[in-house]
């Protein structure tokens, strides 16, 4: 149930990080974690402003809510102009001066007890997990905040509020408390959950990229490629029961490409394919070996089997048909088959290949063993 709701929540990040780097380009790795973490807490940014706002017109506090729903519209100005021409620097600096500038303000209108200096260790653990600017920058940034919370630690006590909270005091000051906390873990979790998502990321990239090295993009079927590497593959993991190896053919393929044009055989071609995948067990292995030839590998497979397996694909192949202008195409197929095992395939198609042609020249549309 757990691995379930795990992968359900990996589904779910995947779709949401999917969406926001469509269409983007990145030169790194960095830079694409420096996208997605600046992103991510830019829109936590906004979340808080206007969590803020609307607190503020709670415990009827119009003057803070007003500069709350001034930084939020800033913060949507600025992460729409980043989202578009990826500019990490602005973004980053203006959430950086805005909360300090919030903070402050705030401190200075209603004293320093209700624990808005909390911000602070957000906007500090910020210049240390989001790299929107270079480090002296944020380094020096990073020295503001530090002065501006020690002020406000010295000097706190003794500032006279602007205006009084009337209201709500325990809220105001459980809200700021609980706000910051969510900004300081959510700061925290960012990084690594990016991390984690761009290493998924990079596998599945590289997995598909080995998929269409060893893919035959018409078909869909393995290329020859991929044959090539089988046999080492089956002795690595100890499979090594009987196999029997066919090669099959497309009987005057050379015809349906002059008569009916090459769009016609690239049809043909992918209805066969998709023939012998219905056709096959999911154990076996077809693998377009080359023009109309396929290589099919059956797995703990003696020949009489094999035999009774690839006549019912021999005939499934001559009944299928294709539409060429509103009339049906069909074709045949011959094979040639043989038995062996991991460690002599090679000389095992070397021997069905020749069981092909003997049943080309005697004949065409069948199996021979």
């Amino acid at each position: 149930m757990d691995a379930k709701r795990k992968q359900r929540k990996l589904e779910v990040l995947n779709s949401i990080v999917s969406g926001l780097i469509k269409g983007k380009h990145f030169s790194s790795d960095d830079e694409m974690f420096m996208f997605l973490v600046l992103v991510l807490s830019s829109s936590f940014f906004v979340f808080m402003s206007i969590s803020l706002t609307f607190i503020m017109l709670t415990l009827e506090l119009p003057l803070l809510a007003a500069a709350n729903a001034v930084v939020f519209a800033g913060a949507l100005v600025f992460l729409r102009r980043f989202y578009t021409k990826q500019k990490y620097f602005g973004l980053g600096l203006y959430i950086t001066l805005s909360a300090m500038a919030y903070t402050a303000f705030a401190t200075v209108c209603h004293g320093a007890r209700y624990y808005v200096c909390l911000y602070y260790f957000v906007i500090f653990l910020m210049q240390i997990t989001v790299p929107y600017a270079r480090t002296r920058v944020r380094l020096l940034s990073s020295v503001l905040v530090w002065i501006c919370l020690m002020v406000t630690i010295v000097a706190g006590p003794g500032i006279q509020p602007m205006l009084v909270v009337t209201r709500g005091a325990a809220l105001m000051s459980l809200f700021n408390t609980n706000l910051a906390f969510m900004g300081i873990l959510a700061e925290i979790t960012l990084g690594n959950v990016v991390r984690e998502y761009i290493g998924r990321f990079n596998r599945e990239r590289m997995q598909e990229m080995q998929t269409r090295t060893v893919t035959d993009e018409l078909t869909g079927l393995y290329n020859r490629r991929y044959a090539q590497g089988l046999p080492e593959l089956l002795r690595q993991e100890h499979m090594i029961e009987n196999w029997c190896v066919a090669m099959a053919d497309i009987d005057d393929f050379k015809n349906v490409n002059d008569t009916y044009g090459h769009h016609t055989g690239d049809r043909v071609l992918q209805m066969v394919a998709d023939t012998m995948r219905a056709a096959l067990r999911k154990k076996d292995v077809i693998i377009r070996w080359g023009g109309e030839e396929f290589l099919i590998l059956l797995a703990e497979t003696d020949i009489e089997m094999a035999l009774v397996i690839l006549e019912k694909l021999r005939v499934r192949v001559q009944e299928a048909r294709t539409d060429v202008d509103g009339k049906p195409l069909g074709v045949t197929v011959t094979i040639g088959v043989t038995q062996t095992d991991p460690f002599h395939f090679e000389s095992a198609i070397q021997e069905s290949d020749k069981r092909l042609y003997e049943g080309k020249r005697t004949g065409k549309n069948k199996v021979v063993s």
